[in-house]
């Protein structure tokens, strides 16, 4: 049963981050969106897409508008806004994490789910991915050899686990 949640919440997220990847490239307003996407505006909303949502362009990416009023503050700073953006989306992923299921979850792209290993490894979650169960937490593992040392000793296994990320998003 968490498997298949987790693979649902690893699929509603890869869905998510593909709706946002496909807005229109050459147009500063959006094509109707698709049902149940979301964005991220660079003040923070995150809001649904629809008709009538403007896209401030840089760095080749897109990035929507919740508002008018927001549109048109960010064209004022295009590239800071574009950062702004770019932030406020990598915190709403950083979130996702909880819903994933998944506590070493460190990434959600088009490519897949990414995770640290207690050992350091950062891999994409997939079918065979083992996974380590302790302290209410679900902790994935980059090989069954990984998870095979962590399940001897499921406390320092997390510990180490929980110690890498704090290394990598202090």
């Amino acid at each position: 049963m968490l498997r298949r949640t987790l693979k649902v919440g690893i699929l509603a997220a890869l869905f998510i981050t593909a709706a946002l990847l496909a807005a229109p490239a050459n147009t500063a307003w959006a094509s109707p969106a698709v049902g149940n996407s979301f964005a991220v505006c660079p003040c923070g909303a995150v809001f649904v897409p629809d008709s009538t949502t403007k896209y401030l362009e840089a760095n080749g990416k897109r990035y929507a508008c919740c508002s008018e009023g927001c549109y048109k503050m960010a064209m004022l700073d295009q590239a800071g806004s574009a950062k702004l953006a770019e932030d406020n989306m990598a915190k709403a992923m950083s979130q996702a994490r909880v819903d994933v299921g998944v506590a070493n979850v460190i990434a959600v792209n088009e490519k897949g789910a990414t995770a640290l290993c207690g050992c350091g490894t950062e891999f994409t979650l997939g079918a065979m991915t083992p996974y380590l169960k302790y302290g209410g937490k679900t902790y994935a593992c980059c090989s069954q050899a990984c998870h095979d040392l962590a399940a001897k000793d499921p406390a320092a296994g997390a510990k180490m686990i929980e110690a890498k990320l704090a290394q990598k998003m202090p």
